[in-house]
């Protein structure tokens, strides 16, 4: 419960404070109007001190950057390393004892059987481009996230390709997040069976 009060008071003020700052902004507005029909010097403060709290806020908001705000962006470079591929890059983001995980929550690969696999599936499939179509994340607690997206594939001439992905981040004591799991869960909407990389 406190856990999620946090994350609700940190989206509130830092990744999303537009709601609450127009809500200052018109209980400002307010007392300043009703303090200077009646002359009434406590409301014109209320009012001057609504309009300061709600720069406060958004300069925080643009100055502080969240957890959950991090790893949407390492997401989003994450999968643009992957067009075109950039084993290097993808390396960096994620943990060597990381795991591939099924739908149905088996492992099916691991980090270093992921390695192997991926140049020789974008060579073979002739990948293009990869577009996020959705994307979004969910605090866990102080040291996971899971994020969650949408990609369209473009292989060769032929129609984009959709699949569905989900990513549990883990913080290092450095501060910086890395990837633990993966799972595959939707391929062109229907549930992926171990082994279609293959195909």
């Amino acid at each position: 419960m406190i856990a999620t009060l946090g994350v609700t008071v940190k989206t509130m003020f830092l990744e999303n404070p537009w709601p609450l700052v127009a809500a200052m902004c018109v209980c400002g507005f307010a007392f300043l109007v009703m303090g200077g029909r009646q002359g009434n010097k406590r409301y014109l403060s209320t009012g001057i001190t609504a309009f300061v709290l709600s720069i406060i806020v958004i300069l925080l908001s643009i100055f502080i950057t969240t957890d959950r705000e991090t790893v949407l962006a390492d997401t989003e470079k994450l999968v643009a390393a992957t067009s075109p591929l950039e084993m290097n890059k993808v390396d960096a983001y994620i943990e060597p004892f990381a795991v591939l995980y099924g739908p149905g929550g088996g492992a099916w690969l691991d980090y270093a059987q992921i390695q192997k696999i991926l140049p020789s599936v974008v060579g073979r499939h002739g990948i293009k481009e990869q577009t996020i179509r959705q994307l979004n994340a969910r605090v866990l607690n102080e040291t996971r996230i899971e994020s969650w997206f949408g990609l369209s594939t473009k292989i060769g001439e032929g129609f984009p390709v959709r699949t569905d992905w989900r990513l549990v981040w883990d913080k290092r004591p450095d501060g910086t997040w890395r990837v633990i799991e993966i799972e595959w869960t939707k391929f062109q909407g229907k549930t992926p069976t171990e082994g279609l990389w293959n195909q």
